[in-house]
């Protein structure tokens, strides 16, 4: 899989301003509370580890990373379960590229969550900062049949809600079940996004143009 290098700069500019090591997970590490979840994603990152920060990304969103990456519908509706652990895997390495490692990852911390819910699904939202400076991110982690993952849509909205548009008519015209169920899964992600896009204007038109787009 190629690294989709200017999203990656989008989203890590949206969040800050500006040989993977492996570690012992339990087999499902999503499962448990969003503060575990959480906890999981942050070490993860941390030691270099991808494939487990894979683990705790919402699955049905992945298929929005392997478009944006250029992968044509078609390869995305042949993607195995290991192909899309793959992508995600890649999208946290490029991640950590644009973000830097080393003492700044162990410092990702939440100082308070809130719980709020859009559509049918219940989210967490902690504002994640970096102790080497005061520039913050609200992480959004969503809960789906009783796991916790981090929730891409509503964590990088500025640069992955305006994409949802495109990939739908991609998706579409796959005629894939599959992904066409994943697409409609991501609507409550963007009824989020547009409920607390707040004096974002442009924000706001995305997620609404992404809306229409899931539910045509």
């Amino acid at each position: 899989m190629r690294r989709g290098p200017v999203v990656l700069a989008v989203l890590v500019a949206a969040c800050f301003g500006s040989g993977d090591s492996s570690t012992t997970t339990p087999a499902d590490p999503a499962a448990g509370t969003y503060q575990e979840a959480f906890d999981t994603w942050s070490a993860a990152l941390a030691a270099g580890d991808h494939d487990t920060a894979a683990t705790v990304t919402e699955p049905s969103q992945i298929s929005l990373l392997a478009l944006a990456e250029g992968l044509s519908g078609a390869q995305v509706a042949g993607l195995t379960t290991a192909d899309r652990n793959a992508v995600a895997s890649n999208f946290w390495s490029g991640f950590v590229d644009q973000l830097g490692s080393g003492p700044d990852l162990p410092g990702l911390q939440v100082g308070e969550w809130t719980e709020t819910t859009a559509g049918s699904r219940t989210f967490a939202i902690g504002a994640l900062s970096r102790t080497s400076d005061s520039a913050a991110l609200e992480v959004v982690f969503v809960e789906i049949d009783g796991r916790w993952s981090i929730d891409l849509l509503a964590t990088f909205p500025s640069a992955l809600v305006n994409l949802v548009p495109d990939a739908a008519q991609v998706i579409r015209a796959t005629g894939d079940s599959r992904l066409l169920e994943e697409m409609r899964s991501w609507r409550s992600s963007v009824e989020l996004v547009v409920e607390r896009s707040g004096s974002d204007p442009r924000l706001n038109q995305a997620g609404l143009a992404a809306l229409e787009s899931i539910v045509r």
